[in-house]
């Protein structure tokens, strides 16, 4: 008995390895079926590396190429995430031969093809509607000043970073409801959000703002926190929106103040001393940061060599202030203005021996000793006390 048992596995076993071997060239047929857990995590660029990104060269070769598809290759090959609003035909044909040309100008020339607006949200690039991509991003940088004023316990969790992922078929208003409650928040004005479906999404890690932000965006919504930081309401997207930051001056105020003007024309600045304060959205803001921080002289301020790279030598002994900062405001072009604090000191007379020195360190000499600072923009050179903001 114990040998035909033996046998009988034996034969079992090799039955199993044929009907093996028969199915085997059949497996070769069957299409692959995906799973999340089987391809390997995108690897998405972001901060820095995601900046450097956007300016290297960049091309595509799109001959009716269905919008969707074609975003998502680009994406994947240049490791930057591109999120496709709800409202764009994601089927339409796109044909577009473009070469060599830095990474966010082929953005702009795919989003200026299509009549739509390019934003961004984080390390997301954002692809849509004009009115949506020019407020987008700056509204979601506003709501993360406002999370640092929540409740700790609170602004842990909605400032902790995640992958924003989701299944084909996805409806977005039970995500909405799930990313507010993975940082414990109920929401208020669900009933703004239409049924829908929506396709497979994998994005990089983000905050709770910019997660919801972009789900959002197709509907021309965003949200407020309630006083107690325990829900949000849902409300519409402003028409306009700018947010105001600091950003170190490199160079000439003269130069970057010129070049600033050229390249973003609508952007609201001010130089001060040692700083630009943009008063723009954000992505003007980040340009502008992007170009102070380029390395680069083809770019971006000009050279020393340059006309608007003036170096000033001058000698005067007991004039008036006043009079010192009208003959410099005269040379930039510009109307000068006295701030509460420093009219008073028109009078004081200084004295100044500068050799070679840039219109910062010129002014800067001038102005330090009475205790006083300076603006400047395209239009003023304003004189005030150093203590005001």
């Amino acid at each position: 008995m114990p040998c035909r048992k033996s046998l009988t596995a034996v034969s079992r076993a090799n039955l199993l390895k044929r009907w093996l071997a028969l199915l085997a060239p059949l497996q070769l047929l069957l299409p692959v079926q995906s799973h999340p857990g089987a391809a390997a995590e995108m690897v998405w660029k972001s901060e820095a590396e995601l900046d450097q990104q956007l300016e290297l060269p960049a091309g595509v070769r799109w001959g009716s190429n269905p919008l969707r598809p074609a975003l998502t290759n680009l994406a994947r090959i240049q490791q930057v995430a591109i999120f496709l609003d709800r409202r764009v035909d994601p089927d339409q044909a796109v044909d577009l031969i473009i070469t060599d040309i830095p990474l966010h100008e082929l953005l702009q020339r795919i989003a200026s093809q299509l009549k739509l607006g390019l934003g961004q949200v984080g390390p997301v690039i954002y692809l849509g509607p004009p009115s949506t991509a020019s407020v987008l991003g700056t509204v979601a940088a506003l709501r993360e000043e406002q999370a640092q004023q929540l409740p700790p316990a609170v602004r842990s969790r909605v400032t902790r970073m995640q992958p924003l992922r989701w299944p084909e078929l996805a409806t977005p208003r039970e995500l909405v409801q799930e990313i507010a409650a993975g940082v414990g928040l109920s929401v208020v004005g669900l009933e703004q959000i239409p049924h829908d479906l929506w396709p497979a999404v994998d994005l990089p890690p983000l905050t709770f703002v910019q997660s919801l932000s972009l789900v959002l965006a197709g509907f021309g919504l965003t949200f407020e926190y309630s006083s107690d930081g325990s829900a949000i309401q849902l409300q519409p997207l402003p028409a306009t929106a700018s947010i105001l930051r600091r950003i170190p001056l490199r160079g000439s105020p003269a130069a970057v103040g010129a070049e600033i003007r050229r390249r973003f024309p609508d952007a609201r600045f001010t130089i001060e001393a040692g700083s630009v304060m943009v008063d723009s959205t954000i992505e003007t803001v980040a340009a502008i940061r992007r170009m102070l921080d380029s390395p680069s002289p083809r770019p971006k301020i000009p050279t020393a060599k340059a006309k608007v790279e003036k170096r000033y030598t001058l000698r005067v002994q007991d004039k008036p202030l006043g009079a010192v900062a009208a003959a410099i405001a005269k040379e930039l072009g510009v109307e000068l203005r006295l701030a509460a604090g420093a009219e008073e000191l028109r009078d004081k007379l200084v004295w100044l021996d500068v050799k070679e020195a840039t219109l910062d360190q010129l002014l800067r000499t001038l102005l330090d000793p009475g205790g006083l600072t300076y603006r400047l923009d395209e239009q003023t050179l304003e004189i005030l006390p150093a203590a005001m903001p």
